[in-house]
């Protein structure tokens, strides 16, 4: 997580006792509200009542169900993994926990077991589709790969550090991938299916405790009976994967590389690009696009507007809060409260797109005062939010205004992340205050000044066949003649350039109302034919950077594109659109 994940903590699997036991819960007679433990009760009220579901799901929307101990049940019943009703539970359990097996059995491929003839696809170095050799080289590679994201996953919780459970999590995503060949398993998959795993094995957990101390002697035992074979432990590994396989039908599209034609006015879907021509995008990416301009311009404009003026497009940070369900952005305990709203709100995940737009409106002061480097750090490392229940309740307005109505009370106190501004953010600073404590009329060398000598250096280097393209912008005036110094000699040119950027930048620190401040381009004095060879180089890569970005999975695609941006931010000051005092 980015704004949840600081330090390293533990976390319990299980749930802690509430309150002492020492006679609830065990059968007396005449005392009904002692026979009711707690953790009986917390059963009964969820599930034992009319209209159970509706009142599950509105409880989840709410946020309480964070301390409930039944609450992988509830998430199967949002998935759609049990069935409505009650007595159908432990066939459907049965039904899927065999499924699983025969899983398991399908894909136990060991080729050392074969005793057939030899024959050239029961050879080692086979590439036969159908050789036991191959497929068992495909699935270590597989396993490989699943393995190198599982060790990484929530590294601050023990939980998730134990060999056990990381097996468990390669075994499933395994299994998956091999069930499901068309998408296989693709980054992030894991940090997906760990919440659930934590979730399913918490609450079996606490039904061993509730065991140990006879809380379920209360109960009914058929409902007592129902409880230990719903949340055996036996059956960690089956249920997780019918849960992960659930949520997956429903984001895997989000996962997946293919792109459609899309075309709609004034939608732009490449990163960094103001081309209206229609593209080629992908399911989310349209997806994201369709949140940033019907939804967050609709209900905050100002903000909307901010952010398109910066060029900040939601792909950059979008893909990562979708893709995981926004499980880098909060806490795990917060997350978990945000998954019983997605879940609980249907099979569809719809509230994923207002929760998007809410998280963007609830940290609006920040990024409304924020230059393009540092709305791109809140947006990548989302800020501390003390209220998640906040952000939900705004999602489900901005839906519904009608029905729910927009949340009050709310504590601003966001704390952002901290960002480390880029060296471009501190140039200015540093030279205006060399201007103002220099007492004679001489300027102080620009530190650039040094790096635009080496830019000399490499000019006069460089190859006669490099192609030059042609100036599109006015000519820059043709400097003065060199002067000539006593000896007779010539001076040296970069001397002639050491007096015109000084020049100029005791210009530019003087105090000027910031649209007379000069762009980057007539600071340095370039020969406009290679200045503009570098902003058509600098142009044409990051294209093709960010089209490929766009397509690949990569393991540390943000700080990819955070760099990407400073490129861009490069590229613009080379070609004026930018100026220096834009980033002071």
């Amino acid at each position: 997580m980015m704004s949840g994940r600081s330090g390293s903590r533990k976390i319990s699997p299980s749930y802690t006792n509430p309150g002492q036991t020492s006679s609830a819960g065990r059968k007396t007679d005449n005392k009904t509200d002692d026979l009711v433990s707690y953790y009986v009760d917390d059963f009964m009220n969820h599930f034992k009542c009319d209209d159970f579901l509706v009142k599950l799901k509105r409880k989840a929307l709410d946020g309480e169900l964070r301390s409930c101990r039944f609450r992988s049940i509830a998430w199967k019943l949002f998935l759609d993994c049990l069935p409505e009703s009650p007595e159908e539970w432990l066939s459907a359990s049965r039904a899927l926990r065999e499924e699983y097996n025969q899983i398991i059995n399908k894909y136990d491929n060991d080729p050392y077991k074969e005793n057939g003839p030899y024959l050239p696809k029961n050879n080692p170095l086979s590439q036969d589709d159908d050789s036991s050799w191959n497929k068992y080289f495909q699935d270590t590679e597989l396993k490989a790969v699943i393995n190198q994201d599982v060790v990484r996953t929530f590294p601050e919780i023990d939980f998730f550090q134990d060999k056990k459970m990381q097996n468990m999590l390669c075994t499933i995503l395994f299994h998956f991938a091999r069930e499901n060949p068309r998408i296989s398993y693709r980054q992030g998959m894991h940090e997906l299916l760990a919440p659930i795993l934590f979730i399913v094995h918490s609450d079996q957990q606490a039904l061993l405790h509730a065991k140990e101390l006879n809380l379920l002697n209360s109960l009914d035992e058929n409902f007592s009976q129902e409880i230990e074979e719903i949340l055996s432990p036996h059956y960690l590994e089956h249920d997780t994967f019918f849960m992960f396989r659930q949520v997956m039908e429903t984001v895997e599209a989000w996962y997946s590389h293919e792109t459609i034609s899309f075309k709609m006015d004034s939608i732009n879907f490449e990163p960094f690009s103001n081309s209206l021509e229609p593209s080629a995008c992908s399911v989310l990416g349209i997806k994201l696009r369709l949140i940033y301009d019907r939804i967050l311009k609709r209900f905050d404009g100002e903000l909307h507007h901010h952010l398109s003026e910066m060029q900040i497009e939601p792909q950059v940070f979008g893909i990562r809060w979708l893709r995981l369900l926004f499980g880098r952005e909060f806490s795990l305990q917060d997350l978990l409260v945000v998954w019983d709203a997605i879940f609980s709100d249907g099979i569809s995940f719809s509230l994923c797109d207002y929760i998007f737009a809410s998280m963007l409106i609830v940290i609006r002061k920040l990024l409304l005062n924020a230059n393009y480097s540092q709305a791109m750090g809140h947006l990548m490392r989302y800020p501390n939010v003390p209220d998640t229940q906040y952000i939900i309740h705004l999602a489900l307005h901005l839906r519904n205004p009608a029905n729910y109505s927009k949340p009050d009370g709310y504590s601003m106190n966001i704390l952002p992340a901290d960002v480390a501004p880029s060296t471009i953010h501190l140039i200015l600073p540093d030279f205006e205050k060399q201007a103002s404590n220099n007492q004679s009329n001489k300027v102080p060398e620009p530190p650039v000044l040094r790096a635009q000598e080496a830019i000399e250096v490499k000019r006069a280097n460089r190859p006669k066949s490099l192609p030059i393209i042609q100036a599109s912008a006015p000519p820059i005036p043709t400097p003065t003649p060199t002067p000539t110094a006593k000896n007779g000699l010539t001076t040296p040119r970069s001397e002639n350039i050491s007096s015109s950027i000084a020049s100029t930048f005791s210009r530019l620190t003087s105090k000027k109302a910031p649209q007379e401040m000069q762009p980057m381009p007539k600071v340095l004095e370039q020969d406009s034919n290679e200045l503009d060879y570098c902003v058509e180089l600098l142009s044409s890569q990051i294209d093709i950077l960010q089209k490929t970005l766009a397509e690949e999975e990569l393991k540390n695609n943000d700080l990819i594109f955070l760099s990407l941006a400073k490129l861009k931010i490069a590229r613009d000051i080379l070609k004026g659109t930018l100026k220096y005092n834009e980033f002071s």
